[in-house]
């Protein structure tokens, strides 16, 4: 009944080997494992990134969103992130609890798919945690081949794909950048 009751509320899971064997969440190592080698592998993939900007790194976060996306779980997780895999794509949750900050970026040839069942996922673990203050910002696509430390206010790209604007200029170097690429990943 407990461990029914745990993973109700996303603080365990059973492991897709073995159903008799749970993952608690919170006893998961501090430091991550060498994830990044399959990570790294992918830097010629697509990528779409968010970061959160939380005013508070609310305890349970990010576990409970690892233990609700464990169907995509390539055994490579820790306390404070897991990478993720569907067929083509793969996909990193990290925390950085000193900053306050959640990063996910999934990367593979057509990422926005994944991408957004990753980030819906969050979402309704982040909505568990009322008052919580959040701000979202998506990662400049780069200009002319080279890449840009410029990010943009998610509510913004919203504001502006409701307002049927096209491009925003990037704060760091003027450039415009088109509204869809940032949101979904589109380059026409």
């Amino acid at each position: 009944y407990c461990l029914n009751l745990m993973e109700k509320l996303d603080l365990s899971y059973r492991t897709l080997e073995n159903r008799q064997i749970s993952f608690v969440g919170e006893c998961l190592p501090l430091d991550p494992p060498d994830h990044f080698k399959s990570w790294q592998t992918m830097t010629k993939a697509k990528e779409m990134r968010m970061t959160y900007q939380l005013h508070t790194l609310p305890p349970g976060i990010p576990t409970e969103f690892i233990a609700r996306a464990h169907r995509f779980s390539t055994n490579t997780q820790w306390r404070y992130g897991a990478l993720l895999a569907d067929r083509h794509h793969l996909g990193l949750i990290q925390a950085l609890p000193e900053e306050r900050q959640l990063i996910l970026a999934v990367r593979g040839p057509y990422p926005h798919n994944f991408f957004t069942l990753l980030r819906d996922g969050l979402e309704l673990t982040l909505q568990r945690y009322p008052g919580l203050q959040i701000r979202r910002h998506l990662p400049c696509v780069g200009h002319h081949g080279q890449s840009c430390t410029s990010e943009f206010d998610y509510m913004m790209l919203i504001r502006a794909m409701d307002q049927q604007v096209e491009e925003v200029q990037c704060q760091a170097n003027f450039d415009y950048v088109l509204v869809e690429e940032l949101l979904y990943g589109l380059d026409w």
